[in-house]
């Protein structure tokens, strides 16, 4: 691991600042100056700025900042003129998930504590909370998505609330420095699917990644959902539009919904939900039921179809 190293110098030496290069992040390049050593200087254009003569006439206060940079990478730019601290570098991410039959009530949030970085998860219907840090190139990452896809701008989107039952609605809230943007959204990834608005459902699938990626997966156990039936419904809408409505059950008071997936083969339809319960947990010993109704995604003209739940499986025609 590379150490980053500050020089620092008597009172009777003249200025010098000697950093190794790509000591805070990729945007580092070394650039020879009126100062005799080389001096660091970050191409990265957002960072809060500090003159250069500061890192001398206040050497505490610029090694601070150096050091809070070296923390997070390469995000904004540092040298010539201006100010900020950390929690304006880092920002703050929070994104609230609600809905589906089961009442998800889901919390994550990204912001700077303590001088890290953090993820917070918060599931409010079970009140278990976890915690965990994001590295500087993960959250960099994030954010260049984020403002690609308008986050600071974006209004509120519910156009889906009348199309889609039992859907998923986000909340998020974005801070960073004096910009702050607060928004909701209804179904995102059907909204992109049928309107071809996709910023949505990128910032929402980019949080979450980001969040699922913290999750340590050894700390967890992962299983299939067993189901007892399905069932199919076949919407009163143009273009044709297809639900299937899944009855299953969680086996314990720890067991959650872990994520569902849907894959299409010609005519077949396979959806894959899956269940995390704690890793040697002692969980109250009571199934719970489980039902939702689930969007087939496509299109389907006249035809015989096969949808297929975790290996349960119900034909139907259009």
């Amino acid at each position: 691991m590379k150490t980053n190293h500050i020089r620092l110098m008597k009172l009777s030496e003249e200025p010098a600042l000697s950093l190794p290069k790509g000591s805070f992040g990729h945007g580092w390049v070394e650039k020879s100056d009126r100062f005799k050593s080389k001096t660091a200087v970050n191409r990265c254009p957002n960072l809060p700025k500090v003159s250069q003569e500061s890192l001398f006439t206040h050497p505490l206060k610029a090694l601070l900042l150096m050091m809070a940079v070296s923390l997070i990478g390469c995000t904004n730019s540092l040298l010539d003129g201006g100010g900020g601290d950390l929690k304006d570098i880092v920002g703050k991410i929070v994104l609230h998930q609600t809905g589906g039959f089961a009442g998800f009530s889901r919390i994550t949030t990204i912001e700077e504590k303590g001088g890290s970085i953090l993820l917070t998860f918060v599931d409010e219907r079970t009140k278990q909370t976890s915690e965990s840090q994001v590295s500087a190139e993960a959250l960099d990452g994030l954010w260049k998505t984020l403002e690609a896809n308008d986050v600071f701008t974006l209004p509120t989107n519910q156009k889906m609330l009348d199309h889609v039952a039992d859907g998923f609605g986000y909340e998020i809230t974005i801070e960073r420095g004096d910009k702050r943007n607060q928004f909701s959204v209804y179904a995102p990834e059907i909204l992109a699917d049928e309107t071809g608005e996709k910023r949505y459902n990128a910032i929402v699938e980019a949080i979450q990644k980001l969040a699922d990626s913290r999750q340590p997966a050894g700390d967890f156990i992962i299983a299939d959902m067993p189901i007892n039936d399905i069932s199919v419904a076949i919407l009163e809408s143009f273009p044709v539009q297809v639900q299937v409505a899944v009855e299953g059950y969680l086996s314990d008071g720890c067991t959650e919904l872990n994520e569902m997936t849907q894959r299409r083969e010609g005519n077949t339809i396979r959806i894959h939900i899956t269940t995390n319960r704690p890793k040697d947990a002692i969980c109250i010993q009571i199934i719970k039921a489980f039902q939702d109704r689930i969007r087939l995604e496509g299109d389907f003209p006249a035809g015989s179809y096969k949808v297929i739940v975790n290996g349960v499986e119900k034909e139907f025609r259009i």
